[in-house]
């Protein structure tokens, strides 16, 4: 891991609040790494940071996250024909983008190749699994199990250009007992 990785792992700990972690993680993690996305694929509009919890991998009740770049925005419009960086599974095709390796390149510039791998799983779960749809499984798709917790977009009309519209779009689904 990564000296980036662990002093922001270490501030995010050490937190007093779900939601200062919370938005500690968007400003400082998922905001650059979007950003970042930005620079990789002019076709990107949006990237919405979105959550899954499940219930039958390693972890028994793990929350994870996703990134998911779009050129269109609208989450449901994200898993459609309509947006050209669906995945697609054959590189030959002209929309072909692999959105894990446009990732990984943004791990690279913004903590040195590490993406965000939690000491203390519990925070992550206390903090992110409110926003997750119950009982999901991990062999379900990207749509189905994650919910979208907020965006960064550019093309806005109302912003200047080369600036960018951050919303946090999540709702508590669930309460924690």
């Amino acid at each position: 891991m990564s000296a980036t990785t662990t002093r922001l792992i270490n501030n995010y700990e050490s937190l007093p609040t779900a939601e200062k972690r919370r938005d500690f993680l968007v400003d400082n993690y998922f905001i650059p790494l979007a950003k970042e996305m930005f620079n990789f694929d002019k076709r990107i509009n949006v990237v919405y940071l979105a959550f899954a919890q499940y219930f039958n991998d390693e972890a028994d009740d793990a929350v994870h996250y996703t990134l998911i770049p779009s050129s269109i925005y609208g989450w449901e419009k994200c898993f459609t024909e309509s947006n050209v960086l669906a995945e697609r599974n054959d590189p030959a095709d002209e929309w072909y983008v692999d959105t894990w390796d446009m990732l990984h390149k943004a791990y690279d510039v913004i903590t040195e190749g590490s993406s965000l791998y939690l000491s203390n799983n519990e925070l992550f779960i206390s903090d992110f699994s409110p926003y997750c749809k119950e009982g999901q499984d991990q062999c379900g798709n990207t749509f189905e199990t994650y919910l979208p917790y907020a965006y960064v977009r550019t093309g806005d009309p109302n912003v200047n250009e080369g600036e960018f519209v951050i919303k946090m779009i999540g709702d508590i689904v669930r309460i924690l007992k």
